[in-house]
């Protein structure tokens, strides 16, 4: 019989915890904290608030989530949460490629994890692109400038605000010509 530690913790239930998440084990290990050979174990990382699973090592899939391991010898697994942070553009969450409004959109480069949310510190380019009859004016929040495209670091929450303009035609004409 063989023991399973997750992040140098001997699995001795049905999880394990850390200050970042938990795991939670299934099957439980047996009464004498211990596997059979050859037995499939289901490991689910569940993150803590602000953090998100990175990844696993010495499973069969080490970005799945639940993902498995086979116990035929003591296993050592070891699971890496990480911080991460939401992006809010013009009080919508951000959770995909772009961000739509009336007035116009902003892309955004790279797109969240499937969580929404950012690694701490990645680097995020947003680029604003107005809708017909509006031009791009500003950045506002934790971004600024009013160049249409601006890139920020993740190490925080962020709530970024686009400011588009109206745009107005102006049709003249002279009498006499």
């Amino acid at each position: 019989r063989f023991t399973l530690t997750i992040s140098n913790q001997l699995v001795v239930g049905s999880s394990v915890s850390f200050a970042e998440g938990s795991v939670s084990v299934n099957p439980a290990a047996g009464d004498d904290d211990k596997y059979a050979k050859g037995s499939v174990v289901t490991l689910t990382a569940s993150p803590a608030s602000g953090y998100g699973l990175r990844n696993w090592a010495g499973t069969g899939s080490d970005t799945s989530n639940p993902t498995t391991v086979t116990v035929s010898s003591d296993k050592h697994v070891t699971v890496t949460f990480e911080l991460r942070f939401p992006l809010t553009v013009n009080n919508y969450s951000v959770t995909g490629s772009s961000a739509n409004f009336t007035e116009g959109s902003v892309s955004v480069n790279p797109v969240p994890k499937d969580d929404g949310k950012y690694p701490k510190d990645i680097t995020v380019t947003l680029t604003a692109i107005p809708a017909s009859g509006y031009r791009f004016d500003r950045w506002e929040g934790d971004a600024s400038g009013n160049v249409t495209a601006v890139t920020i670091t993740m190490n925080s929450n962020k709530s970024i605000t686009a400011t588009f303009k109206k745009v107005y035609t102006l049709t003249t004409s002279v009498n006499p010509a």
